[in-house]
Order: C-alpha cells, then sequence, then structure tokens
C-alpha cells in the first residue's frame, strides 16, 4: 500500500457562500414564542450578533421614548418573524413586545444581571424563565370606555393597548416634530419636551373619540391631527384615561418585577436588556 505523503488541502469556503450558509443555519435556531393578546405561540428565529450590536446600538439614542430602540426592535421582529405574513407583528401589543424581548434575550442566557441598588453595587442574576412563565398567564386587557358628561354633552373614548405598529408611527411622529431631550437649551424646553410625550404616550392608547355618541375620525395616518384633537379634550377625561392606562401598567410592571434579598426591581425593557 502507498503511503501518504501529500499533505490534505484545507478546504475553504468563499464569503459569499458562507454567508449563504450561515443564513441557513440561523433558520434554525427557532423559538416558539407566546403572545398573550393571542394566546397562542409564534415562530421567530434568533437574534444574531448584528442584530444584538444594533440594539445595543440604539442604546445611544436621545429620545424620551427610546425612538431608535423601538425602530430597530420592530425591524427584528418582522425579520426573525417565521410565519407566512410578516404584517402578523402589526397586531401584536406593546405588551406582546416585552414579551418577544425577554423570550429572545432568554435564547442569548436565560440568567439577566440584574443592578439593584448601583451605589451599594448590589447585583444579582435573575431566572428569566421566571417572568416567561409569569407572561404566560397574562391576560391581554379588553376594550375600556371612558366617559364624562358636562351640561349634557358627552365626551367618550375607548381605550384599547397599542400594538408594536401604532407606537412605531407615534414614535416616528415624536422624532419628527418635537425635540429631542439633548437639544434642550432651557427650562422651558425640558418642559416642552416631557408635556409632548406625555400626550404622544396618551394618544397611543385613545381608539376612538365620541362627542354626544357621535365618533370623532381619529386617522392614524396623521398622528399630529390625533395628537390635536386629544389635547382639546377636558383635564378630567384624560385623567380617567390616565389612571386606566396606569393600571394596565401595573399589571405588566408585576410580571417584570424581579427580587433579590430585601430589593426590588422592574426590569426595563429597552436596548440594555440585550447586553448582559
Amino acid at each position: 500500500m502507498e503511503e501518504y505523503t501529500e499533505q490534505e488541502e484545507t478546504q475553504l469556503i468563499d464569503f459569499k457562500n458562507a454567508l449563504v450558509a450561515l443564513d441557513e443555519i440561523s433558520q434554525t435556531f427557532k423559538v416558539d414564542i407566546w403572545i398573550p393578546s393571542k394566546k397562542k405561540y409564534f415562530c421567530f428565529r434568533e437574534i444574531d450578533t448584528k442584530q444584538q450590536k444594533e440594539l445595543l446600538g440604539s442604546a445611544m439614542d436621545s429620545s424620551v421614548y427610546n425612538t431608535t430602540f423601538v425602530n430597530v426592535f420592530y425591524d427584528i421582529l418582522k425579520s426573525n418573524y417565521l410565519g407566512d405574513n410578516k404584517n402578523d407583528i402589526n397586531d401584536f401589543t406593546v405588551y406582546d413586545k416585552n414579551c418577544i424581548a425577554i423570550f429572545l434575550k432568554s435564547k442569548i442566557s436565560n440568567k439577566l444581571n440584574v443592578i439593584f441598588d448601583d451605589k451599594n453595587n448590589i447585583s444579582f442574576k435573575v431566572d428569566l424563565n421566571n417572568i416567561i412563565e409569569k407572561f404566560k398567564n397574562y391576560v391581554t386587557p379588553e376594550k375600556e370606555t371612558i366617559k364624562v358628561l358636562n351640561n349634557n354633552i358627552s365626551l367618550s373614548v375607548d381605550l384599547s393597548v397599542p400594538s408594536i405598529l401604532e407606537e412605531l408611527q407615534h414614535d416616528k411622529q415624536m422624532l419628527k416634530t418635537h425635540k429631542k431631550s439633548n437639544q434642550a437649551k432651557n427650562n422651558e424646553d425640558v418642559k416642552d419636551i416631557i408635556s409632548d410625550a406625555f400626550i404622544m404616550e396618551t394618544s397611543k392608547y385613545i381608539k376612538k373619540l365620541y362627542i354626544n355618541d357621535i365618533e370623532v375620525d381619529l386617522n392614524l395616518d396623521r398622528i399630529d391631527q390625533r395628537v390635536k384633537l386629544i389635547e382639546k379634550l377636558p383635564s378630567v377625561l384624560i385623567q380617567k384615561v390616565l389612571d386606566q392606562i396606569s393600571k394596565w401598567k401595573k399589571d405588566v410592571d408585576e410580571i417584570l418585577l424581579v427580587e433579590h434579598e430585601d430589593y426590588k426591581k422592574v426590569i426595563n425593557v429597552d436596548s440594555l436588556l440585550f447586553l448582559t
């Protein structure tokens, strides 16, 4: 038998074929994510390193409501959703988005390092699986109608949890027409930024407006007009709206609440979630 003396040739994959191969491989890294508002699982591709980098880069956003993160995360969800219709995600709620983010983060690491006390350097790695289990029992709120009467005039609004698409559209409008926090030059600018963000956030939840039971067109394509209408609503009505929104958000905060010894903290669903 002839002895083999030649060096075996190393097999190399060229750049283009490597990209194709890795893209195909990434399709196998799937996760079924529970969507509370739909009461069923949807399949997503796990986040890759480039997407994680984009999420971390959005931490530099100086807007009040992390507009860059909202945009980046929406694009990632649409890209990674493995259902037949990419627009399915447009109907997911912003609370569904929190659940999705925790699921995707858990596939990177199911432990999240939470700083409970920065001053005393108290931190602890919490298990994200506990939060995931709580989201599976979460019930998405039904539509709520808020009504006030004054001098035989009735004003009412229909509220519901905003969709991911509605959040995106509102935040794009916010970015287009309002200042960022790093653009504030004085106290008045700061007040304007906070008040504008307050109105914009409230607007996301108001789906319909009625004057004496006659519906007013709240065109989602014209967020600026929608906001101007909401600014004209009486404070007593808006306060009732805020009370309801606060109640809904508190329920979600209870899910995101983590504890360590005597410390408690609500996990923020933002770009830094994907850092540790």
